[in-house]
């Protein structure tokens, strides 16, 4: 039988935090980075280039694929570009880094990452700017959270191991 973790002592004024919760810690702390300028450039697309990304009936496929894995990231199914113009006319009222912003990501599952993997590894966020600058703010954010999954895939796996 293996021990059970040890304690670690944390900057968080001096708690003792077990492997497990350090472990969950770096994770966020990792999202943090992750996402942090991601959600930043979510925050200068104007409500101009939504309407556009809505006009459009049939996207560059960066773009379609763009939103088709942040909607999977979001918990659809299936979804197609009826899907994503459905979703950018409910984010116009608040901005698609509001909608974004209700993302928890540690909703991200191996099933969801999976679903993911086609779409990230189709296209960069380079590809997708040049068809719309909008959909490479969403695209960013959508590369931020597979390297997310990813990590916390990846974590939560090691310390299963040395349990």
């Amino acid at each position: 039988m293996l021990a059970r973790p040890k304690k670690l002592q944390s900057d968080l004024g001096g708690k003792t935090l077990s492997e497990e919760e350090a472990s969950v810690l770096d994770i966020e702390a990792d999202w943090e980075t992750c996402s942090e300028s991601a959600r930043a450039a979510l925050d200068t697309v104007p409500r101009e280039a939504i309407d556009e990304l809505k006009r459009m009936g049939r996207p560059p496929a960066a773009v379609k694929l763009t939103f088709e894995a942040a909607l999977v990231a979001l918990g659809y199914n299936e979804p197609a570009w009826k899907d994503s113009v459905k979703f950018l006319s409910s984010a116009a009222s608040v901005g698609i880094s509001g909608k974004l912003r209700e993302f928890n990501p540690r909703s991200t599952t191996p099933a969801m990452l999976r679903k993911m993997k086609p779409f990230v590894s189709s296209f960069s966020v380079e590809q997708v700017r040049r068809s719309s600058l909008a959909a490479s703010c969403v695209a960013a954010w959508v590369h931020a959270v597979y390297d997310f999954g990813l990590a916390q895939e990846k974590s939560m796996s090691n310390y299963a191991f040395f349990r």
